[in-house]
């Protein structure tokens, strides 16, 4: 996360996986995102539902 908050105009960084994947939460919330909400994904993927779950981290400060 460092290098991403490093560059210019970036304040969060998010992380969206399909609702399906539920190991994929997994990630995030060990990182230390808060899930934010959901969202189409587009394309969808093959074994997915087209729904993706939203993390968020914002910048400190």
């Amino acid at each position: 996360m460092e290098q991403a908050f490093r560059l210019p105009g970036v304040d969060r960084v998010e992380i969206v996986h399909d609702e399906l994947n539920v190991a994929s939460g997994g990630v995030p919330r060990t990182l230390g995102f808060t899930r934010a909400g959901r969202r189409p994904i587009d394309p969808p993927s093959p074994q997915g539902t087209g729904v993706g779950v939203v993390w968020r981290l914002r910048r400190a400060g």
